[in-house]
């Protein structure tokens, strides 16, 4: 079994090294760039995050708020192992181009959350 089996397919057997080559930096540069993104997003909370500490919990407590913020931004790394599996399990069974329509669906169905009242005009 090719190593490639695992990652989008294996490249078509008779096309020489070169095009082995080619198939492991593709698919490299893809992972590399999904993990940048997703370290860079974890990034950009973390820097935001005393602004984000005020905005959504009280601010009569500086403290309380920035570990409830990192409260939050902990669940991120809790919850993403879970959904590896799940959407793995889903990936198997219906391919991962549905899987991939299943994310985005998820993904555009909780981005309302994002207009969500802040803390200061909740009262």
């Amino acid at each position: 079994m090719y190593a490639g089996d695992a990652i989008g397919g294996a490249p078509e057997k008779g096309h020489g090294r070169w095009w082995q080559r080619w198939w492991h930096l593709r698919t490299s540069l893809a992972g590399s760039v999904g993990d940048l993104l997703e370290w860079y997003d974890f990034a950009v909370f973390g820097y935001f995050a005393p602004f984000i500490s005020v905005q959504f919990f009280p601010a009569a407590d500086p403290v309380a708020a920035l570990i409830n913020t990192f409260g939050v931004f902990a669940a991120g790394y809790l919850v993403r192992p879970i959904g590896g599996v799940l959407f793995a399990r889903i990936g198997d069974r219906l391919g991962r181009a549905r899987v991939l329509q299943l994310s985005i669906f998820v993904i555009l169905r909780i981005s309302p959350l994002r207009f969500v009242v802040d803390h200061s005009s909740s009262r």
